[in-house]
């Protein structure tokens, strides 16, 4: 793409709609793009779908728990990488607000953005209000938190009367808002701080699990929801569409929202 138009892959003709470009390279040179072929679907009764699906979840938990153990941790670098590895899975779910908030965040830090302002972004991912180790949180949380609290405190004030019967509390939000953690006692250490455990309950599920042979590899066994029934691969047929999107919403230039009307 050169200045806002497709070029031919044949000629030097121009256009300035894929659709148009398509049809061109259809009709003048005979080539139409390939379609993607959809794999036969397997017999039911050379599946396992129970052990499909177990395999499925513990695949997308390991890559939560990535992410999950980076914020804990402050670690920003694993923070940004981890959004290289949910983007095909927003992508296959449908989740476009989180593809492109991924698409844009990819972009910035891998070379849109000065070098000294990749780095400051990537390092200020996460915020620490208690102090201590592994005691961080995600920025986009805490502001998420900030956005909550100030819809409650001004709850209501839409109308002029509304907005001067409740003006003296706008003074009490914004203080509210710069200090925060003062206001919650969030730094203030009581004890000690440790993260929760679910080594017990996972080994209960698991137990349950073994039990009735769940991960034992037995074809023909089914499950009532087919939605369920899922690849054991979470990124099979993940990246349709993909690169046609993260074409159009990149940001070519740093914290610019750009989005290509005729792509």
């Amino acid at each position: 793409m050169y200045e806002g138009r497709f070029h031919c892959h044949f000629c030097l003709n121009t256009y300035a709609f894929v659709g148009t470009l398509k049809k061109h390279e259809a009709k003048e040179h005979n080539y139409n793009s390939p379609a993607v072929k959809k794999d036969k679907k397997k017999k039911k009764e050379q599946q396992d779908n129970l052990l499909d699906h177990l395999l499925l979840i513990l695949k997308l938990t390991a890559l939560h728990k990535n992410l999950d153990t980076a914020v804990d941790m402050g670690d920003g670098f694993i923070s940004v990488r981890s959004a290289k590895y949910e983007l095909p899975i927003f992508n296959k779910t449908g989740k476009v607000k989180y593809t492109i908030g991924c698409t844009h965040l990819i972009t910035m830090t891998s070379g849109t953005m000065p070098a000294d302002i990749t780095e400051r972004l990537v390092a200020n991912r996460c915020i620490n209000l208690q102090g201590g180790k592994n005691n961080n949180m995600g920025l986009d949380e805490y502001v998420e938190l900030l956005n909550r609290d100030s819809k409650v405190a001004a709850t209501g004030c839409q109308t002029k009367d509304s907005i001067l019967s409740k003006s003296k509390e706008f003074p009490h939000l914004i203080n509210f808002i710069k200090h925060y953690d003062v206001i919650s006692e969030m730094r203030t250490r009581k004890g000690f701080h440790h993260l929760p455990s679910y080594q017990k309950d996972v080994e209960k599920v698991a137990k349950d699990l073994i039990d009735i042979k769940a991960f034992n590899n037995s074809p023909g066994r089914t499950i009532k929801c087919e939605e369920l029934c899922m690849d054991r691969n979470p990124y099979k047929n993940s990246a349709k569409d993909l690169s046609t999107l993260i074409f159009r919403h990149r940001p070519r230039v740093p914290f610019r929202r750009l989005r290509d009307r005729h792509f």
